[in-house]
């Protein structure tokens, strides 16, 4: 078996700004969608910044939760801040994440609880937060080997059903492996045009605590051209509850589907 890389830096440079917008969607319903921009700056280092909103249907109207994202990386992009606000019609469920990187130590504020500290790894890894965070990730694949990092997860949604919570923020890092999949093919539904694309399988949680008689293969998939983020496809454990997806809009309007592995 091939053993999984370290996650050292990989010489990335950006050119000019990447943008995009992404819509998501689950069981088919349209849920939001994100714009977002990475940029590198007159410093050398990387601001991903984004603006999106989710969608919920309450008493038989839509009510619309907005949010903004920033996210500043160093030249090898490891984080050094990440910013997340949420605000909700009339003010409900407004909410505020900010989280500032010195060394090993994170320092978390959210709303008005107490700040927090917990110790990040030395090393580069990877900053979850909205969606748009994982276009930082194929940004980071050495090879095809496996690699493994620390995924930072950080969230500071308040949804309506989570009201009555004290503190519906977490903020935890946990082993994560990034791996190569086989290519796939690709079919735009706007168009029927077809293209074969790189996919990635993330494994979160310590793949040597794995249950031996898994395959390893449930997971979040990632699909990507040349480094560059396409979607992201989610499966339930539940097939009748359909999939969960993140796609790239403004190339794929209609989102697309999935036709077979190379």
């Amino acid at each position: 078996a091939t053993e999984p890389q370290a996650p050292g830096p990989k010489t990335f440079t950006l050119s000019q700004p990447e943008s995009g917008r992404l819509a998501f969607e689950a069981q088919g319903k349209k849920l939001g969608e994100e714009a977002y921009k990475l940029e590198r700056l007159p410093t050398g280092e990387y601001k991903l910044s984004s603006q999106g909103f989710f969608s919920f249907n309450v008493l038989a109207s839509d009510v619309k939760f907005e949010y903004t994202q920033e996210t500043r990386l160093n030249a090898d992009l490891r984080p050094l801040s990440f910013a997340l606000d949420f605000h909700g019609p009339l003010g409900l469920g407004n909410r505020s994440t900010k989280v500032q990187i010195e060394g090993e130590q994170a320092l978390i504020s959210s709303g008005s609880d107490k700040p927090r500290e917990i110790q990040v790894p030395k090393e580069r890894f990877l900053l979850l937060g909205m969606f748009s965070s994982y276009v930082l990730a194929t940004k980071m694949v050495t090879g095809s080997d496996p690699m493994r990092l620390t995924a930072f997860i950080a969230a500071g949604f308040e949804g309506p059903q989570d009201q009555a919570q004290e503190d519906n923020t977490s903020a935890l890092t946990v082993p994560l492996e990034f791996v190569k999949l086989a290519p796939v093919r690709i079919r735009d539904k706007a168009t029927g045009k077809e293209r074969e694309v790189e996919q990635y399988l993330l494994r979160l949680g310590d793949p040597d605590q794995m249950d031996p008689r898994s395959d390893g293969s449930q997971g979040p998939q990632i699909l990507a051209s040349n480094g560059e983020f396409l979607g992201l496809i989610g499966t339930s454990e539940d097939a009748s509850r359909g999939d969960f997806r993140v796609y790239r809009m403004d190339l794929f309007p209609q989102g697309f589907e999935i036709l077979s592995a190379k």
